[in-house]
């Protein structure tokens, strides 16, 4: 197909030659329907974004920071400009990279020798990731965590994460003191989450705290390569692997409003 010929191109010619580059692919979405995909490569920083629109209308993004090793997903949903809301209300969720299904992204200059499959569905569906979100970076202290960073979730009321992932963030970005960033939501281990409502099953005016659900679906992107040995006993990439995956995010919000 002609768009994936494109990014054949485009990953061949490597990141020295590109600063940042942009793919626009259809991808078989959850409901068997064509769904746009928007891929964004950024060799200089070595950041990749994933957007798409979703049925609701809202804007989903999953961007990957290779050097800071956190993966940021996000969802912009339409305000009530006559309440007024600003014209997008954003939800951000940071996590640690570790340990997900994703390319390396030094793959991303080095798929010349990649054969990529003529198809817009995905080869392997992987199993819903399921995050129960217990923390929160302090807005004033976003920027600890690099300018990109701070750029995608600059516009959003609350960046939310565990603190699970913070620690392993922390890990890796030992300049900073990035724990002293994060608030924890629940102080009580004891108080069970499944005591509150969901949200959505809550009436309007409701407002003591419930729990809010978010779901980012990937359809289509390179998880993982292969390399092949050839008869003189040489490796080289000779093969990418797709995949797709609904990321879901559970977390309590003070009142009703507050989810979106």
């Amino acid at each position: 197909m002609q768009v994936l010929n494109i990014l054949i191109c485009i990953l061949t010619i490597g990141a020295q030659f590109l600063i940042s580059e942009r793919v626009h692919l259809k991808t078989l979405s959850d409901h068997n329907q064509m769904s746009p995909l928007i891929i964004s490569i950024n060799y200089t920083s070595s950041v990749v974004e994933y957007q798409y629109r979703d049925q609701d209308d809202s804007l989903k993004s999953w961007n990957l920071f290779y050097d800071q090793n956190i993966q940021i997903f996000r969802s912009a949903v339409f305000g009530e400009i006559v309440l007024g809301q600003p014209i997008y209300r954003f939800t951000c969720f940071m996590l640690s990279l570790d340990g997900n299904n994703v390319v390396p992204f030094k793959a991303f200059d080095k798929l010349n020798q990649t054969y990529l499959k003529n198809k817009q569905e995905a080869d392997t569906e992987l199993a819903l990731q399921f995050y129960l979100i217990d923390s929160s970076i302090l807005k004033s202290q976003l920027q600890d965590y690099g300018k990109e960073v701070f750029k995608s979730c600059s516009e959003a009321s609350e960046v939310y994460t565990t603190k699970k992932d913070i620690m392993k963030i922390a890990e890796r970005n030992k300049n900073f003191n990035l724990l002293s960033t994060v608030k924890f939501l629940n102080n009580q281990p004891s108080l069970s989450l499944s005591q509150f409502p969901y949200c959505h099953s809550a009436p309007p005016d409701w407002s003591p705290s419930c729990l809010c659900v978010t779901s980012i679906s990937i359809n289509w992107y390179p998880c993982s390569y292969k390399t092949c040995q050839s008869e003189n006993g040489e490796k080289s990439v000779c093969s990418i692997e797709s995949c797709k995956q609904t990321h879901r995010f559970v977390y309590l919000v003070e009142k009703v409003k507050l989810c979106f």
